[in-house]
């Protein structure tokens, strides 16, 4: 079974508060969610249920992981083997630089850092883009996304007030039919973007958000992300296919870590599935929070050791070891 944030009330709420005082259930939630951030972070520890497998098509040599994700562990492209490279290997001797990849070894991909604002970046030609933003609820309308970024010059978009940034009005779908618009797509920003550098979306959003560059004369529009309800500042991974071939789309299949996403809703399945770790966890913030460090300290580390059983009684098979005979760190040579 998987457990949900129903589940988990009723179990930590014992233990939350020192003196057997009792927590109300905004208190409890926080503190569940505030245990399994933290154990969640422990390095690249993945526990049961932590990690997940997805399909992505790659566009423009990147791709983009979702909300969910956090960082990928192993990667196939074209349901072939490819290496998962760091994002200081374009800084090395060996590696492909910032512009072109050159003459790199068949399929590779490379992380290209976390905190992207948007799935796909403003295309990058002689045309100037707006932006638009539209809901599935018609409940948005109106509200108003913060956008900062870049205008053609390079010079920083600057609102009315002298304040960085635009606040971009939420416009809705025709009909509440996602992807319906009658007429031109309004409203637009005033001011063209050439990049996007973070989004801000105002919070109680009951529908997502899609946004979009759009060309005014051609009225041809560029999706570029869409947002969940819950998410208020947008942040994404991404990583670069390194290959010598950029035309055609390449199939990339990835393991990830799951990112850290709080539960809000009592139904919420529960990033860690392991409830005796989370009530440790629960604990040890509560001795941290009185004062207690040591103490806190040895709770922690017992909350990881119930989670590192939970996972050595789960895996299936040994670990397989692969020694690359193709790739060097800069200009340290291969072992083999």
């Amino acid at each position: 079974m998987l457990y949900t944030l129903r589940d988990l009330r009723d179990l930590v709420s014992p233990f939350v508060l020192t003196g057997g005082s009792c927590p109300d259930s905004h208190t409890v939630r926080n503190r569940i969610n505030e245990s399994i951030r933290r154990l969640l972070s422990e390095g690249k520890a993945d526990w049961v249920q932590t990690q997940r497998r997805i399909r992505l098509i790659s566009n423009n040599c990147m791709v983009t992981l979702p909300r969910e994700f956090e960082s990928a562990r192993v990667v196939n492209i074209d349901k072939g083997y490819a290496d998962l490279l760091p994002q200081n290997y374009q800084y090395l001797e060996g590696g492909p630089g910032f512009e072109n990849p050159g003459e790199h070894y068949g399929y590779d991909l490379m992380d290209d850092g976390d905190g992207w604002p948007t799935f796909f970046d403003i295309p990058q030609c002689e045309t100037i883009y707006y932006l638009y933003a539209v809901s599935t609820a018609a409940a948005d309308k109106d509200k108003l996304v913060q956008i900062k970024g870049r205008k053609e010059n390079g010079e920083e978009v600057i609102s009315s007030t002298g304040l960085p940034g635009y606040e971009l009005p939420i416009a809705v779908w025709h009909d509440g039919v996602e992807g319906s618009l009658r007429g031109y797509p309004e409203p637009l920003s005033t001011v063209s973007f050439n990049q996007i550098t973070s989004v801000q979306l105002p919070a109680n959003r009951k529908g997502y958000v899609s946004l979009f560059a759009v060309n005014p004369e051609t009225r041809a529009m560029f999706f570029l992300s869409k947002y969940h309800p819950d998410e208020t500042v947008p942040s994404y991974r991404r990583y670069k296919l390194l290959t010598r071939e950029k035309e055609g789309n390449r199939v990339v299949d990835l393991l990830c870590k799951v990112r850290y996403i709080p539960a809000t809703r009592d139904d919420d399945v529960l990033l860690i599935q392991n409830p005796d770790a989370i009530k440790t966890m629960v604990m040890a913030i509560r001795e941290e929070n009185a004062g207690n460090l040591q103490a806190s300290l040895m709770l922690e580390e017992k909350a990881n050791q119930q989670l590192a059983r939970q996972s050595a009684n789960n895996r299936s098979g040994d670990p397989i070891l692969r020694v690359q005979d193709h790739f060097n760190m800069g200009s340290v040579p291969s072992i083999v």
